[in-house]
């Protein structure tokens, strides 16, 4: 159980806090009655609790409260008439520009699997300055390929040189997500040459990954661990919810889902608690990227957002493309193009296994196999 200041929350008025669930990291989430909510931010501000904050995505609109330098971040969703508040959560921070602008256009970056393994999700964003947004990671590139993928990107790529990482974001503790980043930790010389300034990740407590799905349990303990270990480097780490935006360089990130969602549902899979987000270039283009969210995310998604919310010009298609959101929410995101972290084998197997996905070709947009190559998208 996390260690937790009970004694610093605010006092609630009666009748405005629901149910409260441990959302782990020293977080607190209060499920809030939506026709108290004025009521509710009432009590905050009379308590000396400043607004530092306010954002939305779509639907989802949030602010963020301060006091003694521990944050509230307040959030509702105006489709599902719903409000929360999560006591913990942590002031954003832009990562902007670091140097003169190398390119005209940012560039979507997905890495090739390797042949022997059905999937794994790595991708990068090239910034117009030379910074990189690393989503994922995978587990196939080990930490000195990374250096030589990021150096066929960059105009002055050096494997030997350095790299800055505006952002490292984590959809979710599995594997094949998250194993890049291990073999990073795992090698000081290649860690020496990455600067890495902030992490974005939400991840569930450990008791409710014991009830749900203890099998990602030894994973996600390592990966706090290896969170400690780079905030003990200066790197910022964050845990966003629904409704938040950041600043990174020349892309805005928006965040549309959390594990926070899946917490509150009877949902099993750690897919479903997924980080989804919409990483957006000024120019305005942008991509979705899912994570792995199962049918039962993608159906929350759906519920929470509109179609004019969730389009974007590309989207990551969820857990590799073999099971997923039904297609509604597809047909509702209405992209240019697809992106399917597997592989070659991985998609003869299971890809003609499931319906949608044949639904998914019949839409006439390009499908991106890892596998098959790495692609680029420009933004």
């Amino acid at each position: 159980m996390d260690i937790l200041d009970f004694a610093a929350y605010p006092s609630f008025p009666a009748g405005t806090v629901l149910d409260t669930h441990n959302a782990g990291d020293g977080h607190i989430l209060f499920r809030l009655d939506p026709a108290q909510l004025d009521t509710f931010v009432s009590a905050l501000t009379s308590q000396g609790w400043l607004e530092r904050y306010t954002s939305s995505v779509g639907e989802t609109e949030g602010k963020l409260y301060e006091k003694n330098g521990t944050g509230l971040y307040v959030y509702a969703n105006s489709r599902l008439d719903e409000a929360w508040a999560v006591y913990g959560a942590g002031l954003p921070e832009s990562s902007g520009c670091t140097g003169n602008l190398l390119y005209d256009t940012v560039l979507f970056y997905q890495v090739q699997c390797r042949p022997e393994h059905g999937g794994g999700m790595t991708y990068f964003l090239r910034l117009r300055d030379g910074q990189f947004i690393v989503i994922d990671g995978g587990f196939d590139l080990d930490g000195q390929e990374m250096l030589e993928t990021l150096a066929s990107l960059h105009p002055e790529g050096d494997p030997a040189g350095t790299f800055e990482i505006a952002a490292w974001i984590i959809t979710h503790p599995h594997c094949d997500h998250v194993h890049m980043l291990f073999h990073v930790m795992d090698a000081p010389e290649v860690l020496a040459r990455l600067i890495i300034r902030q992490v974005y990740c939400n991840l569930p407590c450990e008791e409710l990954l014991a009830a749900r799905d203890p099998d990602v349990m030894d994973d996600t303990a390592r990966l706090r661990r290896e969170l400690v270990r780079l905030e003990e480097r200066g790197c910022r780490i964050y845990k966003p919810y629904a409704g938040m935006r950041f600043a990174l360089g020349e892309a805005e990130m928006q965040i549309l889902y959390s594990q926070a969602e899946w917490m509150l549902r009877p949902m099993k899979t750690v897919n479903d608690a997924s980080l989804v987000l919409k990483l957006i270039s000024k120019a305005g283009k942008s991509v979705l990227i899912l994570g792995d969210v199962m049918s039962a995310g993608g159906d929350v998604l759906l519920e929470m957002y509109s179609p004019e919310t969730l389009h974007a010009d590309a989207v990551q298609v969820a857990h590799h493309a073999l099971y997923g959101p039904d297609f509604p929410l597809y047909e509702a995101i209405a992209p240019g193009c697809c992106f399917w972290p597997m592989t070659i084998a991985g998609h003869e197997k299971y890809g003609s296994m499931i319906p949608r996905n044949d639904r998914l070709r019949g839409m006439g947009i390009p499908n991106y196999l890892a596998c098959s190559g790495t692609y680029t998208l420009e933004l």
